[in-house]
């Protein structure tokens, strides 16, 4: 059984929620949204989305499949038309269209475009909505601005999910994770070739503010038990290795994301 020995205040948590709206709200306020020399609104254009999914927490989801079409715009702009980045942790500029010409009745028909599916890490950073929007080239102004619904997917338990790329050699420790009860998680590395001689292990809630500590394990160590962990809830797991000096301060690798996981 693992003994906690200290718990740690996540401050990572308290900004990153605050720095997500403020990204998600900059997009809709952009600066190029108003005529400079009179302060006019310069969204004049309607956008009308259909899609099929835009995103999921801790599952995997189908392509995004997207059909655009707009009205009320200038005849001859050249838009372009976009999800700007910034909304989702981990979702980028996502361009629908590139150079859509409006017609001569001021709409232009369906625009599509496939776009891989964006898998949010924390359920507090998924967005019921997504703005796209649709920028005059030339005048380099914002012309409309909708939302487009996103569906959140979650895995149900249990499961687990490495942070790390599938490849991983030596002399990477490999850790990796095993949903081994209803109420324990392990976590497993690779010390054959590295040659650390300490571990700890750190958890929580991944919409907790407090980190987990587990005690300090030897060189003999390479697969730990967490235990008493709350069935249906997500856990991030991360992980410390050092080697040890005797006369200088120790070489670490700072705490190293494992992936999450839950049971049921």
């Amino acid at each position: 059984m693992i003994r906690v020995v200290r718990a740690v205040l996540r401050r990572d948590r308290l900004p990153g929620r605050l720095l997500g709206g403020l990204v998600a709200y900059s997009m809709l306020v952009a600066p190029t949204s108003c005529d400079p020399t009179t302060g006019a609104s310069t969204l004049t254009g309607s956008l009308s989305a259909e899609t099929s999914r835009t995103c999921s927490i801790e599952g995997e989801c189908d392509t995004i499949h997207l059909v655009v079409t707009g009205t009320r715009f200038e005849s001859g702009t050249r838009l372009k038309i976009y999800f700007p980045a910034g909304q989702v942790a981990g979702l980028g500029t996502v361009v629908v269209g590139a150079d859509v010409v409006v017609g001569g009745d001021g709409s232009f028909g369906a625009v599509e475009r496939d776009a891989p599916c964006t898998v949010v890490a924390r359920p507090g950073e998924a967005r019921g909505a997504l703005s796209l929007v649709a920028d005059d080239q030339a005048a380099n102004v914002r012309r409309a601005v909708t939302f487009v619904g996103s569906e959140h997917v979650i895995c149900r338990p249990p499961f687990t999910r490495l942070a790390r790329p599938t490849a991983c050699g030596s002399p990477d420790l490999c850790p990796t994770l095993t949903a081994d009860s209803s109420s324990t998680i392990g976590v497993h590395w690779i010390n054959r070739e590295a040659g650390y001689d300490s571990f700890m292990i750190r958890y929580a809630p991944m919409d907790g503010d407090t980190w987990a500590e587990t005690r300090t394990f030897g060189s003999d160590v390479s697969s730990v038990a967490v235990n008493n962990l709350t069935a249906g809830i997500t856990y991030e797991f991360e992980l410390l290795a050092c080697h040890t000096h005797f006369l200088a301060s120790s070489d670490c690798t700072g705490w190293v994301p494992v992936g999450t996981g839950a049971t049921a």
